[in-house]
C-alpha cells in the first residue's frame, strides 16, 4: 500500500504545526503502508513540528521506500538528525530518497546524521540523495558517505549536487575514494552540473572512481 503525503500545494500560511498535530491523531493504517512520500518543500515549520512528524514516521514500521523532499525549508539540523534517526526502525527498507535543494541550513553536519541513520539499514540497494543549490557543502560529506558504502550492499545510488558552490576537483576526489567500496553497485547517477570549481582534475578523479565498479551496468553523468 502506497501513501503520499504532500503539502507543496499549500502556501506557508496555509500549514502549521497543528496540521501535523491533526495527521498524527488521524492516522490509523501505518501497518499496512509499505511505500510512503512526504513533500514539505518550501514550507516552514517549527522544531516542534518536524519533532511531531517525527513521531509520525516512528509508527511506519514496515517500509519498503521512504521518499522525502524538505527542498526550500527552513529545517534546522537537530529536526533532520531527529527525523533520520527513525528510518532504522522499518527494517524493511530497501529504498530511500532524500531532496534538500536550496535548503541553506544543510551542512556537512547533516552528512554525518544520514550516515549514521543509514548505517542499520542493512538491506538498502537503492540511494538518492539529492542536494541542488546547497551552498554549504563541502568535500567533507563524501567522507561520511564513504563510511556508509563501506558497510552497503547498494545496488543504485543517485546523487546530485548542482549548482553547489563548495564542489570542486577535491570533492569527487574524495567521492573517488567510496566509490571503489560499492563493488555490488550496477546503476549510478551522477549530477554535479554548474559546479564552477570543477575542472577537468576532477572528472580525472571520477573516472578513476567509476573505473572500480565492476558490476556496473548503467552510468549517467551531467
Amino acid at each position: 500500500t502506497d501513501l503520499v503525503l504532500n503539502f507543496s500545494s499549500l502556501t506557508p500560511q496555509k500549514i502549521s504545526d497543528e496540521v501535523i498535530k491533526e495527521l498524527k491523531s488521524g492516522l490509523s493504517c501505518q501497518g499496512k503502508i509499505q511505500n510512503l512520500g512526504i513533500s514539505l518543500e518550501s514550507i516552514s515549520l517549527s522544531d516542534e513540528g518536524y519533532g511531531i512528524l517525527r513521531e509520525i514516521l516512528k509508527t511506519f514500521k514496515f517500509l519498503r521506500t521512504l521518499n522525502v523532499n524538505f527542498s526550500s525549508s527552513q529545517i534546522s539540523q537537530d529536526s533532520f538528525k531527529g527525523i533520520s534517526e527513525v528510518w532504522k526502525i522499518s527494517k524493511a527498507l530497501t529504498e530511500i530518497s532524500i531532496t534538500m535543494n536550496n535548503c541553506q541550513g544543510i551542512t556537512n553536519d547533516t552528512f554525518e546524521h544520514i550516515k549514521l541513520a543509514l548505517k542499520p539499514i542493512s538491506g538498502l540497494k537503492n540511494l538518492s540523495l539529492i542536494f541542488n543549490s546547497c551552498n554549504q557543502l563541502t568535500k567533507d560529506i563524501f567522507g561520511h558517505l564513504e563510511e556508509f558504502f563501506g558497510s552497503s550492499s547498494l545496488a543504485y545510488l543517485h546523487l546530485s549536487f548542482a549548482n553547489c558552490e563548495g564542489m570542486n576537483d577535491q570533492s569527487l576526489n574524495k567521492l573517488k575514494d567510496g566509490l571503489k567500496l560499492l563493488g555490488g553497485l550496477q546503476d549510478i547517477k551522477l549530477n554535479f552540473s554548474n559546479c564552477e570549481a570543477l575542472t577537468s582534475n576532477g572528472l580525472k578523479y571520477l573516472r578513476e572512481g567509476l573505473k572500480r565498479l565492476t558490476s556496473l551496468v548503467n552510468l549517467d553523468v551531467a
